[in-house]
């Protein structure tokens, strides 16, 4: 991790060890839903192959995403018409998937250091309650 990216970590982990999503980082419930739906049909064209049905869920997802940015869209396409606004979709998309994924692991990282440390700071190795 870089220098330039700990202000937004430390905001995340603040609010991971607080069990909440943290507020501050400048994204709004549609942002939030964007994302998971993305996340949701990365996972459902993953199990397409096995299952067809996902393909479905996978169509829904992005359906969802278009729906939940339809005005970002519309203005795409007052000002740059129909190509520009399919290219800003298929961008955007692909945005929520990196910033979602990017969420994940310093999320999964933050617990996963935070656990590391209650270890080692214990007594023989094992965990000490946090103090409240």
């Amino acid at each position: 991790m870089t220098q330039a990216q700990s202000p937004a970590s430390q905001c995340l982990n603040d609010g991971v060890e607080a069990g909440e999503m943290p507020a501050t980082l400048n994204i709004d419930w549609r942002g939030r839903a964007s994302g998971v739906c993305v996340m949701a049909m990365a996972a459902s064209l993953a199990l397409t192959p096995w299952h067809a049905g996902a393909a479905m869920v996978a169509t829904a997802c992005l359906i969802a995403v278009f729906v939940l940015n339809l005005g970002f869209y519309r203005l795409c396409l007052r000002k740059g018409g129909v190509a520009f606004a399919a290219g800003a979709f298929a961008l955007h998309v692909l945005y929520y998937l990196y910033a979602s994924a990017t969420f994940g692991v310093l999320a999964a990282g933050h617990r996963v250091v935070g656990l590391a440390r209650r270890l080692v700071s214990g007594a023989g190795g094992v965990a000490r309650p946090r103090s409240r």
